[in-house]
């Protein structure tokens, strides 16, 4: 907005010295010239810095040849050099302008432009017949005035959009992720987990933001485009994007269309409000989470049996059971009670004290912030098979989540610490099996987390 100012100003300064520079010339020097020539080459001037970002000021000598006059010495030479400085100003003043005070620019511009306004229009003519020419002159320096700071404000409007669409296209994409390293929080197997970590090279994800105009979204698209190899499904994460425009859901329908028939999944994240509302047909979804869980699901239809291993087969153990001898497993399933909850049950509590573990033997588990089901932020999501609540039954700390069962029913086991501390000294060798598999599912836990505080704090 600086910078505009500033041009509107410089244009009614560049107005005024086209008609002063004339009635000095004629007035003073008795050299007469047409007018049409200095104004049609001062307006193709601005027009050309506007067109190339530089801020619109004068590039001719007269307006050196006007201040000159003053000394008696109008010189071309001097001149040329007055001429080079305000094409410097041109080329380089939006690095350096926008630290001086506007107020002093606008106080420097206007003082320059009245200085080169000739005394003798400062003072009323005796006679009517010059008094009617100096009443024109001045409405005629009113008029360059007005239009040349209607046409810079124009012109300076053209140019910060310009800037704008480029400054917001060359950032609209954060970050690309085409390695297949960002995974859902949705645990599952570790079977699954290695399937899958194989294959989400077919997922792209790219992280937007700031506005998203037509000319963003364009950038945008032809981005995907270029990307794209043999990916499967395509995330555009908009949690940074604060704006939309109609015309920015045209092109990105357009795009989901496009890929569709090349057998490619577009997918919104991170919309909220009305824009999920307009954006329905492009399959939003709240968080990037959400959408990466669907991207694996879509995967996952195309994994053999063996290894998606979606229900608990063999020991309800499920991975912990994995290598343990028929006794010692039995001895320990004895021990576990079973218990089937509701759809959006509350099944731990965060800050209750118990050390029970928690194994998913059919449906899901959801762990979250909040008290009820579906508020606060999704820590996890756990897949049968898969245990929770391994840190408040291994060193007996209060309970760090909430957990709900999912959209369905979820049937969970429940192993206690006493339980499994008995059973651990009369097996021995299966306990630190045991162990062993609960702190390698901690630690593939945590190299998650690390990943996604790594990915934030990029």
């Amino acid at each position: 907005m600086p910078l505009i100012t500033l041009s509107v100003l410089m244009a009614v300064v560049n107005a005024l010295e086209v008609l002063v520079f004339h009635q000095q010339m004629e007035t003073e020097h008795r050299v007469r010239t047409s007018p049409d020539a200095v104004l049609q080459r001062e307006s193709a001037l601005s027009a050309l810095c506007a067109l190339f970002g530089m801020i619109p000021a004068s590039t001719s000598t007269s307006r050196s040849r006007t201040a000159l006059g003053y000394t008696g010495v109008p010189t071309t030479r001097v001149g040329q050099w007055h001429a080079l400085v305000l094409l410097a100003v041109a080329l380089t003043g939006h690095l350096w302008l926008h630290w001086l005070p506007l107020a002093a620019l606008a106080g420097a511009l206007v003082v320059a432009g009245v200085r080169m306004v000739p005394a003798a229009m400062w003072h009323v003519p005796a006679t009517n017949k010059l008094r009617t020419a100096w009443g024109q002159s001045w409405m005629v320096t009113a008029l360059f005035a007005l239009s040349g700071g209607a046409m810079a404000l124009l012109a300076g409007l053209a140019v910060s959009t310009v800037v704008l669409l480029r400054t917001s296209g060359a950032h609209v994409i954060r970050r690309m992720h085409l390695q297949g390293r960002l995974r859902s929080r949705h645990l599952r197997r570790a079977r699954t987990e290695a399937w899958l970590a194989g294959h989400m090279t077919k997922v792209a994800v790219f992280e937007l933001q700031g506005i998203m105009s037509f000319g963003v979204a364009a950038l945008v698209v032809d981005q995907v485009r270029h990307h794209l190899v043999d990916q499967q499904c395509v995330i555009l994460d908009a949690s940074r994007v604060p704006s939309w425009d109609e015309t920015a859901y045209a092109r990105l329908r357009a795009l989901a269309h496009e890929l569709h028939d090349r057998g490619i999944a577009l997918l919104i994240s991170g919309v909220q409000g009305r824009h999920a509302q307009v954006m329905d047909d492009l399959q939003p979804f709240a968080d990037l989470d959400r959408a990466l869980e669907w991207a694996e699901e879509q995967l996952l239809l195309d994994c053999p049996r063996e290894d998606r291993m979606m229900d608990a087969t063999g020991s309800p153990l499920g991975d912990l059971g994995e290598g343990m001898s028929e006794q010692a497993s039995l001895a320990l399933e004895i021990g576990m009670v079973t218990r089937r909850y509701p759809a959006d049950a509350l099944i731990i509590r965060s800050g209750d004290l118990d050390r029970r573990l928690m194994l998913v033997q059919e449906g899901l588990v959801t762990l979250s912030t909040a008290e009820l089901a579906g508020q606060g932020l999704r820590l996890a999501s756990i897949g049968p098979g898969v245990v929770f609540g391994e840190m408040a039954f291994l060193n007996g700390i209060v309970r760090t989540a909430y957990a709900h069962a999912g959209t369905g029913s979820a049937l969970v086991s429940t192993l206690e610490w006493e339980t499994f501390d008995a059973w651990s000294n009369a097996h021995p060798e299966a306990a630190l099996g045991f162990m062993t598999k609960l702190a390698r599912l901690g630690i593939r836990r945590l190299g998650a987390i690390s990943q996604e505080l790594r990915a934030a704090m990029e």
